[in-house]
């Protein structure tokens, strides 16, 4: 089974919540696991000890603003302490450095963008090598193309060199398709989905040794709170939730 149709088994069922629920619901999950597998894999009588000492520096070059030399040697002895603190906890990051990395390709798949929806009218931005002067596009049944099938390019200028692109717009009904781009004796495709529910294809493809570069759909990024998306939104109550977890469950 692949590992996406895996991690949809799991936390499939999210998809069904309000996007803010979603999140805070993988949020605490996180913050939980990675604070039980820190209590339990490092010698937390040596990391309170650690922890002990910083805050007791931390208050002490308060009191040592007029004896700079003084202030000094707390602070390097301070840096030497974040460095053994650091290797302490090096063993739980590690531990959750993969499956973090996996849930968050996860979460950005389904929480990134906005789906696209039956007859919603949506465009595909084609980047182009600047070799290209001609480049169409055709559509898999159901995906209607919105204008002329050849499509207009125009040129983009960045910080340091000018690109080609092509924009189209399309309209289709609910299902999987695919759109073709053509350049001379060249194409790529890129996956369609238009869905009722919350999935969608991946955004942005690219292509590799091709006059055509890559594809991104344009769909519309979705915003959890005010303007942050999925992410933001993670790390904000990642912070609050570990921060009043490691009281709880008195994890130094």
């Amino acid at each position: 089974m692949p590992l996406a149709a895996i991690l949809d088994s799991i936390f499939g069922f999210l998809l069904n919540w309000p996007p803010l629920l979603a999140v805070l619901f993988v949020s605490f999950l996180i913050s939980l696991l990675s604070l039980v597998l820190t209590k339990y894999t490092t010698n937390q009588v040596e990391m309170k000890r650690i922890k002990e000492e910083m805050d007791a520096n931390q208050k002490r070059m308060k009191t040592l603003k007029e004896k700079p030399q003084e202030m000094m040697e707390v602070q390097r002895q301070t840096m030497t302490l974040n460095a053994q603190y650091f290797r302490h906890s090096m063993i739980p990051t590690l531990i959750m450095l993969i499956p973090l990395g996996l849930l968050f390709n996860w979460m950005g798949g389904h929480f990134g963008f906005e789906p696209l929806h039956p007859d919603q009218t949506f465009s595909a931005t084609v980047m182009l090598d600047n070799s290209v002067n001609e480049v169409t596009v055709n559509a898999s049944e159901g995906l209607d193309v919105l204008g002329n099938a050849t499509l207009s390019i125009e040129e983009v200028k960045g910080w340091f060199s000018t690109q080609k692109q092509a924009i189209g717009e399309f309209k289709g009904k609910q299902g999987t398709h695919t759109l073709t781009f053509t350049s001379g004796n060249q194409s790529v495709q890129k996956e369609v989905l238009i869905t009722t529910g919350k999935q969608y294809a991946s955004v942005q493809e690219t292509y590799k040794d091709n006059v055509i570069k890559s594809v991104t759909l344009g769909n519309q990024k979705l915003n959890i709170i005010w303007r942050i998306g999925w992410l933001g939104t993670y790390l904000i109550s990642a912070i609050v939730l570990i921060s009043v977890l490691r009281k709880f469950l008195k994890v130094y």
